[in-house]
């Protein structure tokens, strides 16, 4: 996907414009479609022509909505894609969420419950690749021509295996074609962008009891696209496990933005079985530390045919399949 370079006028001092200094700054992200250039205007407090704040952090947060860069209609409507930014304008860093498939009425209803800025807007839907914190610089500064080159290698979700995997490997380092394409005759998604294939891991090689790996479908190298460590547990031990591994994993990630919260499980249409989520965004996808949480009538529906059982799932996926995932799984 093509890079961009957001060009922004910030103001280093905030107590008007008296004391203002002006200056451009480009910020890279590999997930944009075209450039955007916006002034910040600190005594009318726009960014260009959208409205900002000033944070209590003494950062900057704004918002836009351009036509949906998946050009997605919803009930006959045409739909827009919202992006969420905040700037720090001491380190220069900024990071931003995106929200696509919105209708007009839809963010309206938005504005009506105060559901805009940056930490208000749910995180459920959103482009998690897009909030890995990124320097921006000057124009004139000298820098390699690639942007993206300065984004620290700690940013990407290919850089860390889970297990023995990696997203970005070819799963054909562990598997055959043969098992690999028996074990997708049994996935949910056949026919869609991505299918799953699950196996079993032995007791002595893993902690955990099984993989979950997600493929592009065409792919004839079978990239990993997103993988899940599964190990069975009761919801309460898990939430348990689930707080230990955030310790953990703050050592190594505590300057990725993070987030957490609880949903509905998409497979229960009751709306009764929840997934417990502590997420960490990365430049090119996120890591996940999940409790899944099976009501019980969801579970005896499935007692005997394919038994379920709560679970902590450990997941890393890259943005292209977490755009997927949002987007409906098609």
């Amino acid at each position: 996907m093509k890079k961009i370079v957001l060009v922004l006028v910030l103001y280093l001092f905030w107590d008007g414009p008296a004391n203002s200094k002006i200056i451009k700054l480009e910020c890279p992200t590999s997930h944009v479609h075209k450039s955007l250039t916006i002034e910040l205007d600190t005594e009318k407090k726009m960014a260009d022509k959208y409205p900002y704040i000033v944070n209590s952090k003494n950062e900057i947060e704004f918002s836009f909505w351009l036509p949906s860069v998946n050009k997605i209609k919803k009930n006959g409507l045409d739909t827009l894609t919202g992006w969420f930014v905040k700037i720090d304008p001491k380190s220069l860093n900024w990071v931003y969420k995106t929200i696509d498939g919105i209708t007009g009425p839809e963010i309206s209803e938005m504005q009506k419950n105060n559901n805009f800025g940056f930490n208000k807007i749910n995180n459920r839907g959103m482009i998690q690749s897009k909030l890995f914190p990124t320097k921006c610089i000057s124009p004139g500064e000298k820098h390699n021509s690639n942007l993206l080159a300065q984004v620290t290698p700690e940013g990407s979700v290919t850089s860390y295996p889970l297990e023995n995997y990696k997203v970005g490997d070819s799963l054909l380092e562990d598997a055959e074609i043969s098992m690999i394409e028996e074990q997708k005759k049994f996935s949910q998604f056949k026919g869609r962008k991505f299918y799953n294939v699950a196996f079993e891991l032995s007791p002595n090689e893993s902690e955990y009891q099984y993989i979950d790996v997600y493929i592009k479908s065409g792919d004839t190298k079978y990239t990993i696209q997103s993988l899940s460590m599964v190990k069975n547990m009761n919801v309460n031990k898990c939430l348990e496990h689930q707080e230990y591994m955030k310790i953990k994993l703050d050592e190594k990630f505590s300057k990725h933005f993070f987030y957490a919260g609880q949903m509905p499980h998409d497979l229960d249409k009751s709306g009764k079985s929840i997934v417990y989520g502590k997420n960490y965004a990365f430049r090119d996808g996120n890591l996940t530390l999940n409790c899944r949480a099976w009501a019980d009538e969801f579970k005896k529906k499935y007692k005997g045919e394919a038994p379920i059982e709560d679970a902590f799932v450990f997941t890393i996926s890259s943005s292209d399949f977490i755009q997927w995932q949002t987007m409906g799984m098609k």
